[in-house]
């Protein structure tokens, strides 16, 4: 089967559009990614300086500061996979949009 002239111009528009489309696409997500990395390495400075201040971490001897350190580095992570998880679920429960 041959492909009219016209036919084929609205193939290759169509084509360009959903690329251009996926290109969009792949950017938000990328943004995406950016903007949670981001703001988990802000969570993740405010809640040991919280931790910090909780403690007074700088009061106490050097050894028991690195093992009050470690604690909070691991309760950090924690609370950030945490966060990820809900973040997941949700994104699961919100059905995509469509293209039109």
């Amino acid at each position: 089967a041959v492909v009219s002239t016209q036919s084929g111009h609205y193939d290759r528009g169509m084509r360009l559009e959903l690329q251009e489309v996926e290109r969009q696409q792949r950017a938000q997500k990328q943004a995406r990614k950016e903007k949670e990395r981001q703001e988990d390495e802000e969570f993740r400075r405010e809640m040991m300086a919280k931790f910090a201040e909780d403690d007074r971490i700088e009061q106490m001897n050097s050894q028991k500061r690195r093992m009050k350190q470690l604690e909070h580095r691991r309760a950090v992570e924690a609370l950030i996979e945490e966060r990820k998880h809900r973040y997941e679920a949700k994104k699961k429960k919100v059905p995509t949009a469509t293209l039109r």
